[in-house]
């Protein structure tokens, strides 16, 4: 008797703590299910004011474009106009929106950030004591102004090749921040040197306007002239004067790199060497790397403006005729997301 009364007490306590073991883990999972579902309304919330205040600054920066005075008001209201958590991403509904536009960098562009914060209440983790997380968003665009019109002394004398592929991609499919590849060579190349104007320059010609565009010589507005891309202007153009400019050596480098873009004209066609072409545009390029070879010249850089065709210094409208089909950028500039920290 004795024996079995303690084998019946020990089986009465392996069944209560048995009990109390399978609460614990009902309640261990209970718990870990209310976190997962909060936390993926929490990551739902973050992506929907990623959205707006996304939104809300390419808004700001595409004010930059056509009224600068605007860009704050843009990207607020912008803003606004999405929701997250189910509320308007707005002052005043649970949510603090700051619209910064910096100032305005080296190469004319300028930028406008937008940050977002809001509080998200939980509906299941408030029986652990997580009442509500904070969320929040931060958004950078960065507008790129265009060049239109090229001022006496302004110019870069080569002229590349929107559609030539002998480089690898055509400019034409570039946009701001790739890298571009611009060669002079009697066969092969994308682009000549010109002088900017119908003449066909000399060596003499293109190294004063190189020295000009460098600041290694005083202004001649004789020898680089004002030029606006219509679609008819014609420019001379010459191929093989690369050694008697030779980018590669002297003070050409450092200046060239040192600069935060050169502006250059650019034409249509393969193999630009020919007597003239039409002027189309221009491109301006961050030069990073000079090259010389027995006869050829290459520049290699990044794109840092957009390509805009235009008429006695006006901007086309962002519907303008293109029947060439070749402008990859018809508007006053190039407006982008930017990576943020």
């Amino acid at each position: 008797m004795p024996f079995n009364h303690l084998s019946s007490s020990r089986r009465g306590q392996s069944g209560a703590l048995g009990l109390v073991l399978l609460t614990a883990m009902v309640l261990v999972v209970v718990g870990l299910g209310a976190l997962a579902v909060d936390l993926s309304h929490v990551q739902a919330v973050q992506g929907e004011l990623q959205n707006a205040t996304d939104a809300a600054a390419l808004a700001g920066a595409q004010a930059m474009v056509s009224d600068p005075s605007n860009a704050d008001a843009d990207a607020t209201a912008v803003a606004s106009e999405n929701t997250a958590d189910g509320r308007a991403v707005a002052q005043g509904s649970g949510c603090n929106v700051n619209v910064t536009v910096l100032p305005v960098d080296s190469m004319g562009d300028t930028s406008v950030e937008v940050d977002a914060s809001m509080t998200v209440h939980h509906a299941l983790a408030r029986i652990f004591g997580r009442l509500q997380d904070s969320v929040g968003a931060r958004s950078t665009a960065v507008y790129y102004p265009s060049v239109t019109t090229l001022y006496a002394n302004q110019v870069f004398p080569i002229a590349p090749s929107l559609d030539d592929t002998s480089q690898g991609p055509a400019l034409n499919t570039k946009h701001v921040g790739d890298q571009v590849t611009i060669a002079i060579k009697p066969s092969g190349g994308n682009a000549a040197w010109t002088s900017g104007t119908t003449v066909h320059p000399s060596t003499t010609v293109l190294r004063e306007i190189v020295n000009i565009a460098l600041g290694l010589a005083p202004p001649n507005s004789s020898l680089s002239p004002e030029m606006t891309a219509n679609g008819t202007n014609q420019i001379a153009l010459t191929q093989g004067l690369h050694n008697g400019v030779d980018l590669s050596g002297g003070q050409y480098p450092g200046r060239l790199e040192g600069k935060p873009y050169i502006v250059m004209p650019v034409i249509t066609g393969s193999n630009p060497y020919v007597q003239s072409r039409e002027l189309r545009g221009f491109i301006a390029v961050h030069v990073t790397g000079i090259s010389r070879g027995p006869d050829s010249l290459t520049l290699t850089g990044t794109l840092v403006k957009g390509l805009v065709q235009g008429a006695g210094g006006l901007l086309p409208g962002a519907g303008a005729s293109d029947p060439n089909n070749v402008l990859p950028e018809l508007s006053a500039a190039t407006v982008k997301l930017a990576p943020t920290n």
